[in-house]
């Protein structure tokens, strides 16, 4: 439906107002000047009937025809009038314009009738005989004897006419007039009718403007107090109005930023659902969790979203509990190729204002590494309760047979505490590994490790000489490859014992023979120590443990070789401490190769 425009509704209202008005004035203005033309008209009538009655009843009675005929054309030819002198019983004796012989009998003529009866009779209608709209007034001829109070019945009646055309000309003179002056008046009002229109609507499309760009958000939009006392209060309500909105808007949006900030600020996933599992809110941090779109996910249905069966049910078992729910699953993600992923979860049930239950809130935690570390940490309890357990058996055995002294040879005895030293130096050397190990996880970022910048050849010299017997022993030839100007900001003894621990386990792992080979040398990456060996090598599967704590590949030839099982996870420790990183390539029969990079 089209909606009409309030300036021209009030246009209209005050145009169609001052029409009414001109036209009834004009109209009535008309109207009276018609009625004042006329009634003088009827006067001057009545006057000049009244002078010729007059002379009609001085001549005596009773009325003769000739004599009133003469009398009546002579008179008429004096006057504008046309005048008629009729008898009592109506006929007409005299006639100032024709031959009262062929004139109708006027007693019912209703001005006649009204004059027969003692009044001035006054009648307006078309003449039968001209055909046009007359004025009529007719007088009774009353004796001259009777006086004015006399009640005797007149003698005839005077009868004066006039045509309503003789009042006409004036009324449509003086009704041009009227009317040009009232469409004047008609064109002021319509303009003064538009002025105050638009005084009126100006302020109201200013009001609308300030009103639609509040809608827009823009908060600072104010509506200016101007016009009528109304409309200015009605401005300074809105103002009022406008700056409360502001400060709620302003109230809710600094909520909503701090409760997305929060949101996207924790570590734990956050995710809101409605009582058909349709997502509501859900964090970047949930949204990590499940690998999906936070932007997409808004409304979406869970089942949808997330394909992860153990969440669905957990989800339903929060929405139909009414007791706060805890649980953990496990999430896999095939097409990421992430393996497993161990989800904690805490869901209660969402409550609006009132009480009622309108979905479910869940947060989410990913304890992937926590159980990790967890199984790390029996596993660590299991490898060092084994691994101290063998020389510590071996030690008690040997020292207990030593004491009851079965055996006397001097030989025996030598050999066994030759066994009993070589128990004692391996269990030291576990606690020794150990004890590095905690300490370099207490300093695990290198807070408490000083650094300086240091040439790096001596120090790989160092590690070399270090190991020189045991490759001496196996005939292996260590190969160092190091530019002498090559300098990094490191510590020195840390790192040495780091290329000790892997040119140890290169040397041991090594066939008699075959060459170990130890480069550093400045790239893109930054400092790169690479330690290569010709020796077994490690199967793909046992790869990715490598470096954790007391895991061996061969357990039996590890423990024939005299290894701890933490050489290589004191070397990542190291590594991690400098802020760099270790990785390793191994084929098995081809040799392995350690690299270390630091920035």
């Amino acid at each position: 439906m089209r909606r009409t425009r309030f300036f021209w509704l009030l246009c209209t209202a005050f145009c169609a107002l001052a029409l009414m008005v001109v036209l009834a004035c004009g109209s009535l203005a008309s109207w009276h000047f018609r009625r004042a033309l006329q009634a003088r008209a009827a006067a001057d009538l009545e006057l000049e009937a009244g002078q010729l009655a007059a002379l009609l009843a001085g001549a005596g009675r009773p009325l003769a025809k000739s004599p009133a005929d003469s009398l009546c054309k002579a008179f008429g030819r004096g006057v504008p009038a046309r005048l008629t002198v009729i008898l009592a019983d109506g006929v007409v004796i005299g006639d100032s314009d024709q031959d009262p012989r062929f004139m109708e009998n006027h007693a019912h003529r209703p001005e006649v009738s009204a004059a027969l009866r003692g009044s001035t009779g006054i009648a307006r209608r078309s003449s039968p005989t001209q055909s046009r709209p007359l004025l009529y007034v007719a007088v009774p001829i009353r004796p001259p004897e009777a006086g004015e109070a006399a009640q005797a019945a007149p003698l005839g009646v005077v009868r004066a006419s006039l045509p309503l055309a003789v009042t006409d000309a004036p009324v449509r003179a003086f009704s041009a007039r009227v009317w040009l002056l009232m469409l004047l008046a008609a064109i002021a009002s319509a303009a003064i009718a538009a002025f105050v229109a638009r005084q009126l609507v100006r302020p109201l499309h200013e009001i609308g403007s300030a009103v639609g760009r509040l809608a827009a958000g823009d908060l600072e939009a104010r509506v200016p107090r101007v016009g009528q006392a109304e409309v200015a209060a009605l401005a300074g309500a809105l103002n009022e109005m406008a700056d409360g909105f502001a400060r709620r808007m302003r109230d809710v949006t600094r909520r909503s930023n701090e409760q997305e900030a929060v949101l996207c600020s924790m570590m734990e996933g956050v995710l809101a659902v409605d009582n058909e599992s349709r997502i509501i809110r859900l964090n970047e941090a949930a949204a990590r969790l499940l690998r999906v779109d936070s932007q997409r996910s808004q409304g979406r249905p869970l089942q949808e979203i997330a394909r992860h069966v153990d969440l669905h049910r957990f989800v339903e078992r929060v929405l139909s509990a009414q007791a706060p729910q805890e649980g953990e699953f496990v999430v896999r993600d095939d097409a990421r190729d992430e393996g497993e992923r161990i989800l904690q979860a805490q869901g209660t049930v969402l409550r609006d204002e009132k009480g009622s239950g309108i979905g479910g809130l869940i947060v989410l935690n990913d304890v992937t590494r926590l159980r990790r570390l967890e199984t790390m940490r029996r596993e660590f309890v299991a490898n060092v309760s084994h691994e101290l357990k063998t020389p510590i058996t071996a030690i008690k055995g040997f020292v207990e047979t030593l004491i009851e002294g079965k055996n006397r040879e001097p030989g025996e005895t030598a050999r066994h505490l030759d066994i009993v030293q070589r128990q004692a130096d391996r269990l030291n050397a576990i606690v020794e590994d150990l004890l590095t190990l905690s300490r370099l996880e207490q300093d695990d970022r290198g807070e408490q490790v000083e650094f300086q910048l240091q040439a790096v050849h001596p120090i790989l010299a160092g590690a070399v000489q270090a190991c020189e017997v045991s490759a001496r022993e196996k005939g292996i030839a260590v190969a160092l490859t190091c530019a002498p100007e090559l300098a990094a900001r490191l510590n020195a003894q840390l790192l040495e014992q780091a290329v000790v621990n892997l040119l140890d386990n290169a040397i041991k792992y090594s066939e008699p023979g075959r060459p170990v080979e130890i480069s550093a040398a400045r790239t893109a990456a930054g400092l790169v120590i690479r330690v290569r060996d010709r020796g077994c090598g490690i199967s793909e599967e046992n790869l990715p443990r490598l470096f954790e704590r007391f895991y061996r590949v061969d357990r039996g030839r590890s423990r024939r070789q005299g290894g701890t099982g933490l050489g290589l996870s004191i070397v990542k420790h190291i590594v991690r401490a400098h802020g760099g990183t270790v990785n390793v390539e191994s084929k098995p029969g081809e040799g392995s190769a350690f690299t270390v990079i630091l920035p």
